[in-house]
């Protein structure tokens, strides 16, 4: 876990709200909204193509949704008021972002899911990791309430139940398929203390990285510390640096990535919302 002593130059939460490591699921609740099929282990649900008329056309795949292992740190309010956890400690929550939108036709769900905290277009299932494997509350973004009568429950850290990992821990993640559903386990070297939770269920004109008169943005290389290969956030002008991806954002992250995506009567829509340097080695592998 990133140190929070005031060795770096800026703290954690200062940076960001949260980090996370993510995965897209298969999720036939969610957009394009043409089937209710999710074929299991199986890169067939994986449809791209920008022709309606094929079988590989992408707005008549199953439908995704995005999970994110999402990490809390200390220093600031705590969930769900802030971004922190505990003062002093990290907490982690599985989130899985789903699209309620029928994206062949435009059609989104009704006005009525608008009222909820974490419902909208984009409902979130959200839940902590705990010690025990089992939900603090459930994780059904309705069971969260609405602005005007909110159930925070599920939301607020729970220092007895959830995993806490302190500044300098050292975090084993396993993200895999159970019979269950999607899983994620988290071991901390440091205390070996464990925590896990199940899910169960357009022209790029501008577009540049890093943006126009940004004065900081992520970048990420490697170093070689206490005899491991390290992943560090940072450049070339870090301590130790072994591998800089080219010594710049721009050469790492790569060029504009034009991607496809289902539109209204089975019309394709190009958008640029990323770039993609792609098909790279891992350079610090798990040992």
């Amino acid at each position: 876990m990133p140190q929070n002593d005031g060795s770096g130059g800026t703290w954690n939460f200062e940076l960001r709200p949260t980090f996370w490591f993510g995965l897209t699921l298969c999720d036939s609740e969610s957009a394009p909204e043409y089937t209710k099929t999710c074929t299991p282990d199986s890169d067939k649900n994986d449809l791209v193509g920008s022709n309606p008329n094929k079988k590989d056309y992408i707005g008549k795949h199953p439908g995704n949704a995005f999970l994110e292992l999402q990490f809390y740190g200390p220093g600031y309010v705590p969930q769900f008021e802030g971004f922190g956890c505990s003062a002093r400690q990290y907490c982690a929550a599985m989130t899985i972002d789903s699209l309620n939108e029928d994206q062949n036709t435009g059609t989104f769900n009704t006005e009525a899911c608008d009222d909820y905290i974490l419902g909208g277009a984009e409902p979130i299932n959200w839940a902590y990791v705990t010690k025990s494997g089992v939900s603090q509350a459930p994780a059904d973004p309705l069971f969260t309430g609405t602005f005007d009568n909110p159930n925070l429950d599920a939301v607020n850290p729970d220092y007895e139940k959830d995993l806490l990992m302190s500044p300098g821990d050292r975090i084993r993640i396993h993200m895999h398929d159970t019979p269950a559903g999607c899983r994620v386990d988290l071991y901390d070297k440091t205390t070996h203390q464990s925590g896990s939770m199940t899910g169960d269920r357009i022209t790029g004109e501008n577009c540049v990285n890093p943006p126009m008169g940004a004065a900081f943005y992520p970048f990420y290389s490697t170093t070689f510390a206490n005899g491991t290969c390290t992943w560090q956030e940072g450049g070339p002008y870090l301590p130790n640096t072994i591998d800089d991806f080219g010594g710049s954002s721009t050469t790492e992250y790569g060029p504009l990535l034009q991607s496809v995506y289902p539109g209204p009567g089975f019309a394709p829509i190009y958008r640029y919302n990323n770039f993609n340097s792609g098909d790279l080695k891992n350079v610090c592998p798990v040992s």
